[in-house]
């Protein structure tokens, strides 16, 4: 039964609904099937005895299913999209900063160095943080060092080398 309290221990906070017959086998969200746990004990009911009786993963993959046979499309239709856009700003983002971060290198700076000169200029990541962190720096420097850029119309072509 829904209630606006856990019914083992009365706790009103962190509440969850607990299904006695799990929704991908046929039970439904009536009060019938239903009890409302603080999560500490639902996770109990989950851990113990329950779960020996109720294999999650594969209820989970028969969820799953049950929605792609209902046509429901999982995942992000673009994504690949997507991804070749982040890629694309992420080698201007390179190519922007790559000449200053070689410069600071060869003068002996480390990448926390540099992070910290960059973070004092002010300068943006590429997600347009100004907090910077030396992995950044590292990628940058391994793409200067493997491709080659040329600029053309406001576009940046790379080609390795």
């Amino acid at each position: 039964m829904k209630l606006d309290f856990c019914a083992i221990c009365g706790e009103t906070n962190d509440l969850n609904y607990h299904h006695f017959t799990p929704r991908i086998s046929g039970g439904s969200d009536d009060e019938t099937n239903i009890l409302t746990l603080c999560y500490k004990h639902h996770c109990e009911i989950h851990g113990r005895k329950y779960y020996d009786l109720v294999n999650h993963k594969q209820l989970t993959k028969n969820g799953i299913q049950k929605a792609k046979d209902r046509g429901v499309k999982l995942g992000n239709p673009n994504l690949v999209e997507m991804n070749k856009t982040r890629k694309r700003k992420a080698r201007i983002f390179a190519y922007e900063y790559q000449d200053e971060v070689l410069d600071l290198k060869s003068k002996g700076f480390s990448h926390t160095q540099i992070c910290q000169e960059f973070m004092k200029k002010q300068y943006k990541t590429s997600g347009r943080s100004l907090i910077w962190h030396p992995v950044q720096i590292s990628r940058i420097i391994a793409k200067s060092k493997t491709r080659k850029w040329v600029v053309c119309a406001d576009k940046i072509y790379e080609y390795g080398v």
